[in-house]
């Protein structure tokens, strides 16, 4: 009989086992026989396709015995070597047992084709080792493999089992695409191209080790419990990846489609990660994408609900991040510039110099905790709702919204929060807090609470509808719109809150409290209440339409305007309200208090309601044009003008003292007081003047065209001018000096009548003097014959 390969040339065409070793058992072929042959090579054939070498026949069911102890290395090799297709085994069904020995398939003309075919119910037990030379193919049936496994091309699995704890090696890679494989212990090694699995169900246990060059999922399972290692590239792009075990990647990991979920252990990329789609959840464990590239999520559904998830660097550009549990950490830099951010819960943290940049991402903290060394914005929003959002350097927002509805943010550091141009809204429900809150375009809209040690506007507009926003150093507003339309601005601190050029308007809801409040230009408008210890006013505009406008301590106004048109300022406090320069106008439905009125220059304009404890004019002008204007304890005027074209101007207490200003009374208004006394200037009285005590003119001119009526009248220097109207004093008056001319009108002088101890006295042609009495003990008296006494 000529020798052939060792090929089992059995019912259906199958290829028998080659097995080695005396305790090598069981080739199971898939036509089972009840009858079982004994292998016997004598006289000498070792052709296992041989009849003559079995006991009856070549058997379906062969039990290897007898002379198998003898069946060595070298008679296998023999074997194998005799014909080429005994290189390689198909085996599709019943049980090959290697009982520990050493079974060889496949030579160098089958080391680039398939050697081990396992498919139908075949089952490979392997408890020593297996050698294949080529790929093995298994389409079915179950490989139990306790031994080793080695594979010199590559092992594909479309269908059936396999169970290993011990190693499994393949020197070109694995590709599953479909059936299950079970890493329950020991390791198994795929090198070349790595493991691919396109469709089967790949598990490893805790005990157990699967090492790759390359992972490749694009569909099927993969459940690691234990330690999957990857060398090179580990690739998702289908299928369902699961590692609650230790799951390493030296190189890059990527993500297109599928999922990939993290209940426990660990999780490195060495050089990071990139998930451009399907999910990607961590759910427990230690997930960590180191290297200079960190992760980035270009679409996929990234979740973090517990464990930890850590990067060098992160960047988003579309998909979605959702944090609810857990942390997720960054060490560098984390940049959003699409896609969805959403922080529900458990702690984020972007560390590094950069922090945190939103470009164009939808930013989202409805709980849990949002940290960040900075965060700049250019693009895209920001939502704070819950939880808390926290800077410890620096926050800038350049575009884009920033809404706070609820939670906290606290942009912590020297440079605070900076609002360089985006839209900014602090709801009812958000806090902000910040050392230094900057506006330099933009808007800011806050109805919630805003707290910072120094707020600073240069442009944009700041508009506070509720709440309360408050400033513990200074506030300063250089341009754009400060807007107070309800709720509190408290400008604390000694700076309090300075108006460098803004335009500031405070509407009727809205409440304004400060130690020093300072209008140095542009513009304040208030109807609501204003409240300060005090207001200084350098320039600009200041209009009080309605409201409370109240200082504690002092109001000085240098320069500008200031216009009451509504409302009530209420100048408390000793210094009380200070003219030194400004124009002030306060209108018919505006009202003035003060402890004292100074006015010492520039112009102060009033048809409202003006009272004053004491009123003291040294220079600029008053004119009273309506309304009333009181001065309880009276009212001195050493220059100026003082002017009362209409209303009522009254000085009560020690009454009105004239010593240098220019005083006028126009056809329409009135001047009361309790006493009047001129020592210098003049008074034009062509209206009304209403004295209750006396009238003293020690100095200067007194002109009256008008209504003078005065208790009792005495001048020591001077002069005196009646041109028209009446000048009437109740009980007399006295002439020590000067002149007193009646150039028209009536003077009458009734009570003691008149005393002329030493002036000129004149009555014009149209002037008439009358008295109760008349006595000149010096002086000189010129009359027409009309002027007579009572007596």
């Amino acid at each position: 009989m000529t020798k052939s390969a060792p090929r089992a040339v059995l019912s259906g065409g199958y290829r028998a086992a080659l097995l080695v070793g005396s305790a090598l058992t069981a080739v199971m072929i898939p036509q089972l026989a009840s009858a079982q042959s004994a292998w016997k090579p004598d006289p000498g054939s070792t052709d296992w396709s041989t009849g003559s070498n079995w006991s009856n026949g070549v058997p379906s069911n062969a039990i290897i015995g007898g002379k198998a102890a003898t069946i060595g290395p070298s008679t296998r090799n023999t074997i194998l070597s005799a014909n080429s297709s005994a290189s390689t085994l198909s085996q599709t069904g019943n049980t090959l047992s290697t009982n520990g020995k050493t079974l060889s398939v496949g030579n160098a003309l089958s080391s680039l084709g398939t050697a081990y075919t396992l498919s139908g119910a075949g089952i490979l037990d392997n408890s020593g080792t297996v050698d294949v030379t080529g790929s093995f193919k298994q389409t079915g049936g179950t490989i139990n493999n306790t031994g080793t496994v080695k594979i010199s091309n590559s092992f594909n699995q479309s269908g059936g089992a396999v169970t290993t704890t011990g190693t499994f090696t393949t020197t070109l890679g694995s590709t599953l695409s479909g059936g299950t494989f079970d890493v329950n212990g020991g390791t198994v090694t795929a090198n070349g191209l790595g493991l691919t699995n396109s469709g089967g169900d790949l598990a490893v246990a805790a005990g157990g080790t699967l090492k790759a060059t390359l992972f490749t999922q694009s569909g099927g399972t993969t459940d690691n419990a234990g330690t999957l290692t990857v060398s090179g590239i580990g690739t998702v792009s289908g299928g369902a990846l699961t590692s609650s075990g230790t799951l390493g990647v030296s190189g890059l990991f990527t993500q297109s489609d599928g999922s990939t979920t993290v209940t426990g252990g660990t999780f490195t990329t060495s050089n990071g990660a990139t998930l451009s789609g399907g999910t990607f959840d961590v759910k427990g464990g230690a997930v960590a994408a180191n290297g200079l590239l960190g992760l980035s999520n270009t679409g996929a559904d990234l979740t973090v609900s517990g464990g930890g998830l850590t990067a060098t660097t992160f960047s988003q550009t579309g998909g979605s991040t959702t944090v609810s549990g857990g942390t997720f950490t960054t060490t560098t830099a984390t940049a959003l510039t699409g896609g969805t951010f959403d922080v529900k819960g458990g702690t984020v943290a972007a560390n590094g110099l950069v922090g945190l940049s939103n470009l164009g991402a939808d930013l989202k903290v409805s709980s849990g905790s949002l940290t960040a060394t900075t965060f700049s914005q250019t693009g895209g929003s920001t939502t704070v709702s819950g939880g808390t959002f926290t800077t410890s350097t620096a926050t800038a927002l350049t575009g884009g919204t920033f809404d706070v509805t609820g939670g906290t943010v606290a942009a912590n550091g020297v440079a605070g929060l900076s609002n360089l141009g985006a839209t900014v809204t602090v709801g009812s429900g958000g806090t902000v807090t910040t050392a230094l809150l900057t506006q330099t375009g933009g808007s800011l809209t806050s109805s919630g609470t805003v707290t910072a040690d120094v707020f600073a506007q240069v442009a944009g507009a700041t508009k506070v509808t509720g709440g309360t926003f408050t400033t513990n150093t200074a506030a300063t507003l250089t341009s754009g719109t400060f807007d107070l339309t309800g709720g509190t601005v408290a400008a604390n601190g000694v700076a309090g809150l300075s108006n460098l050029g803004a335009t500031v308007d405070i509407g009727a809801g809205g409440t304004l409290t400060t130690p020093l409040l300072t209008q140095v230009a542009g513009s304040l408008t208030s109807s609501g209440t204003v409240t300060a210890d005090v207001f200084a006013q350098v320039a600009g505009t200041t209009k009080v339409t309605g409201g409370t406008f109240t200082t504690n301590t002092a109001a000085t106004l240098t320069s500008g305007t200031f216009d009451v048109t509504g409302g009530t300022v209420a100048a408390n406090g000793v210094a009380g309200l200070s003219n030194l320069g400004a124009t002030v106008n306060i209108g018919d439905g505006g009202t003035v208090t003060a402890l004292l009125l100074t006015q010492a220059a520039g112009s102060l304009t009033s048809s409202g309601t003006v009272t004053a404890t004491a009123f003291a004019q040294t220079g600029g002008s008053t004119t009273v044009t309506g309304g009333t204007f009181t001065a309880t304890l009276g009212g001195g005027l050493t220059g100026g003008t003082f002017d009362v074209k209409g209303g009522t101007a009254e000085m009560n207490g020690l009454g009105l003292v004239n010593t240098g200003a220019t005083v006028n009374v126009g056809a329409a208004g009135t001047l009361k007081g309790t006493l009047f006394t001129q020592t210098g200037g003049s008074t034009d009285n062509a209206g009304t003047m209403s004295i209750g005590g006396l009238t003293t003119v020690a100095g200067g001119t007194l002109t009256s065209s008008g209504t003078l009526t005065t208790t009792g009248f005495l001048q020591t220097s001077g002069g005196t001018t009646v041109t028209g109207g009446t000048f009437t004093s109740s009980i007399g008056g006295e002439l020590a000096a000067g002149t007193f001319d009646v150039k028209g009108g009536t003077a009458e002088m009734n009570g003691l009548g008149l005393v002329n101890t030493g002036a000129t006295v004149t009555v014009g042609a149209a002037g008439t003097l009358k008295g109760t009495l008349f006595t000149q003990t010096g002086g000189t008296p010129t009359m027409p014959e009309r002027c007579r006494s009572a007596a």
